[in-house]
């Protein structure tokens, strides 16, 4: 399968790299110019490039929102666009779009990361929708507190997940595995939430509880 994966900066084919600035749209015309010519198609897109900062909307920044708006949703734009000559070229491909539970829910002191989510979420429902015809899958993947560089340091508090704890890197990559090969292949324009049952109510948290 030709492929091309997308993580934080890096577009990979095969066993080469190209690094990039998710929000220069240069640079990804550039990087997918090279990920698909050994075969002239690109069969999978990962979105992948997120940041987080915090601060109530009070005292929230316009530089803050700005760059968050940059990376997690102009990044993720950026990338479907120049990807689309080289995915029509080989037809039924998979774009799968890294979002997360803020992309269905608000959340305090981030409403640039909960802004940002909330649009690749909506992002992949209108490109899915566009693309369907080309045979181009578009997904979108909700994790919830999930073990990585970007949130180490951060209290990560896991009382009112179901699973009581936080996801693996690996556990999310088996989703995107999934949405990206043929056993997907009738699914599209899909949120796919993977949070240890953090967004299905209140997980240890009885409303009500035993009679005296």
């Amino acid at each position: 399968m030709r492929m091309a994966l997308h993580w934080p900066g890096v577009w990979a084919t095969g066993a080469s790299h190209v690094h990039l600035d998710v929000t220069d749209r240069a640079q990804r015309a550039e990087a997918v110019a090279k990920a698909s010519a050994p075969s002239g198609g690109l069969d999978i897109l990962v979105n992948n490039a997120g940041i987080v900062n915090f601060g109530s909307i009070e005292e929230y920044s316009y530089e803050q929102w700005d760059h968050i708006i940059n990376v997690n949703l102009n990044g993720v734009f950026n990338g479907i666009k120049a990807a689309i000559p080289a995915l029509k070229a080989s037809g039924n491909v998979s774009v799968v779009n890294i979002s997360s539970i803020a992309g269905i829910r608000g959340y305090e002191a981030l409403p640039g990361y909960t802004a940002s989510k909330f649009g690749v979420t909506g992002l992949t429902k209108s490109a899915a929708l566009d693309l369907a015809h080309y045979g181009i899958r578009v997904n979108s993947v909700h994790p919830g507190a999930v073990l990585t560089p970007m949130t180490e340091g951060l209290a990560l508090t896991t009382s009112h997940v179901a699973l009581n704890r936080v996801g693996r890197p690996e556990e999310i990559a088996e989703l995107v595995l999934y949405l990206s090969g043929p056993e997907s292949s009738f699914v599209t324009g899909a949120q796919f939430v993977i949070d240890g049952g953090e967004t299905a109510g209140l997980a240890h948290h009885p409303v009500v509880g035993p009679e005296d």
